[in-house]
């Protein structure tokens, strides 16, 4: 993984490749517009803007069985630049699962045009609350050009009961951005630890922006949770307000 880092960095530095400063990415609102990975999506984007909202919902099928549908809407919302939450309801086939909530802010320190951090805070229990995990999360957010962006997710995830048990959380998705409607990328996904939660993604995705705030995002790719191999295909239906 670190080696995969590296070899982006660098790519950054050959001349054609790396990022013009007069450019402005297919006249993208903002200077540092990253995609969002499509499993494990953000807040709202690292540069929010206070009043944003959205509504999204994630569906992941890993049997083809209907009663083990995944699914998990959930409403975000920027309270502040660059400060938002995050209410999500996860659920399985007919059935609720957990309550969610999240915060994230951005914690860029200095000025660059090509590069975003910022931090997630999650905390989920089960419906009857007698279980729950909290995650910190820390996001960097890297255009390389035109055309190539990444973006990295790393974490560790606890057991609010014993802290003791616990899981690291990495995700790494490489976007390639072909025009402002559309985005092809792939995304990497890895939980390991005590906490029991092993799991393993390969998902290659496509991103279509579509009009009035409406974006969907599909996924075709393939997962080990827990020992266990399967396909999976995902989608997301995004509604965005007040942007």
């Amino acid at each position: 993984m670190k080696n995969t880092i590296t070899i982006l960095l660098l790519l950054s530095t050959i001349p054609g490749f790396a990022l013009d400063k007069k450019q402005n990415y297919f006249n993208y609102e903002r200077k540092v517009e990253v995609p969002e990975p499509m499993f494990i999506d953000l807040v709202r984007s690292l540069d929010s803007v206070k009043g944003e909202s959205e509504f999204n919902s994630l569906f992941a099928d890993y049997s083809s069985d209907s009663k083990n549908l995944k699914w998990a809407p959930e409403v975000e919302y920027a309270f502040d630049n660059g400060k938002a939450i995050e209410f999500e309801f996860p659920g399985q086939g007919g059935n609720l699962k957990n309550y969610k909530i999240a915060y994230q802010k951005n914690i860029t320190s200095i000025k660059n045009e090509n590069c975003l951090q910022g931090f997630q805070l999650i905390y989920e229990s089960n419906k009857k609350f007698n279980q729950s995990e909290s995650t910190v999360y820390h996001i960097y957010a890297l255009r390389l050009s035109h055309y190539f962006s990444f973006m990295n997710i790393a974490g560790l995830k606890f057991d609010n009961k014993n802290l003791d048990n616990r899981s690291v959380a990495w995700n790494s998705t490489f976007f390639y951005n072909y025009t402002r409607e559309v985005d092809f990328g792939l995304e990497i996904n890895l939980e390991t630890g005590e906490l029991g939660n092993e799991m393993y993604q390969l998902l290659p995705q496509v991103h279509l922006a579509l009009n009035n705030g409406y974006k969907i995002q599909y996924g075709f790719g393939t997962a080990m949770v827990e020992d266990k191999h399967s396909l999976l295909t995902s989608f997301r239906l995004i509604k965005e307000f007040n942007l």
